[in-house]
This record gives structure tokens, C-alpha cells and sequence, in this order.
């Protein structure tokens, strides 16, 4: 009896750690390792020799930094209001250091595999984005 009743702890506790809800899987800070950005019919991809982003996701809010690879010079930076409902976010910009972005959202679908985190959707300007982050330890 006492080992059906382990087994069935085990059981349960492994079923609550494997059901974290998505929201909390992102909380933390992200590194960009890939992006590519459609616009105009116009496709960028970044090119991370040049460019060091990161994202840090709280239970509220994401904020946003990029800056040159060697740390020289400050490219975009903001924080947005987080929303969340199953695997979209909205992220209303609250604080940009671009005037023009502020209240505008960007709408992604993301899925998390391992400690990679995959966004693709549209941003407050319209474009297109695919994003790569991985997550920093």
C-alpha cells in the first residue's frame, strides 16, 4: 500500500512540475539569438556580430535593450506592459527611447523548447518579425 500511495505522489508532484503555466516559463532574461524582420516586402535578418539584445520578462511587464555586440554604443531600449492569453503576448510600449513607439503594441504567438524561446508576429509598426531568444543562465 505504501508504495501505491509513493507512486502516486510521484506521480502528482511530476504532473505539477511538468504543468507550469506558460507565463512563468518566460519569466527571465532572454539573449536574441536570430531575428528577421519583413517589411515593405523587404526581409532583415540580424546579424549578431553586430548587435547584443536581450529581454527580461516579469509577471507584469518585458523590457527590451540592444546595443552594438562590443558594448560601445546604446542601439533601442524600452519596457511594455505585458498581456498573455495561452501563447500570445501583447506588449504595450510604456517607455521607449524612441518617442514615436510609445502605446503602440506588438502582437506575438511564442512557444518555448528547452531554452530557446521562438516569437513570431507583428510589431507596433507593422512588420513582421521572427525572433529566436535563449535563455540566460
Amino acid at each position: 500500500m505504501r508504495k501505491i500511495i509513493a507512486i502516486g505522489l510521484v506521480l502528482i508532484f511530476s504532473q505539477l512540475l511538468t504543468a507550469m503555466p506558460i507565463k512563468e516559463s518566460l519569466l527571465g532574461t532572454w539573449k536574441l539569438v536570430s531575428s528577421k524582420t519583413t517589411a515593405s516586402d523587404k526581409t532583415t535578418e540580424s546579424d549578431n556580430t553586430k548587435t547584443d539584445a536581450i529581454k527580461v520578462f516579469t509577471a507584469t511587464h518585458v523590457t527590451y535593450f540592444a546595443m552594438t555586440a562590443d558594448k560601445k554604443k546604446f542601439n533601442a531600449g524600452g519596457v511594455a506592459k505585458l498581456e498573455m492569453k495561452g501563447n500570445k503576448i501583447t506588449e504595450t510600449i510604456e517607455y521607449s527611447s524612441t518617442q514615436a513607439n510609445m502605446g503602440k503594441k506588438n502582437e506575438y504567438e511564442y512557444r518555448i523548447e528547452g531554452n530557446k524561446l521562438y516569437q513570431n508576429g507583428i510589431a507596433w509598426n507593422g512588420a513582421k518579425e521572427e525572433s529566436v531568444w535563449e535563455r540566460v543562465k
